[in-house]
């Protein structure tokens, strides 16, 4: 995740949403990177709650 100067944002919490809507909490590490094992790319719903709220619209 980068921020609007594409910077990396370190330690933001994020929340995945799966398709049979289990809910996965986490943080991007120090270089803002984030992975979650057993998880095909493109399934579920990534969603960073607190991003809005400093005003970051964020890069993947």
């Amino acid at each position: 995740m980068l921020d609007n100067d594409g910077r990396p944002i370190p330690f933001e919490e994020y929340r995945l949403t799966l398709p049979d809507g289990r809910a996965l909490p986490g943080k991007t590490d120090k270089d803002g990177l984030a992975g979650v094992d057993g998880i095909e790319p493109g399934e579920g719903k990534l969603e960073f709650p607190n991003l809005h709220e400093k005003g970051i619209r964020g890069q993947e």
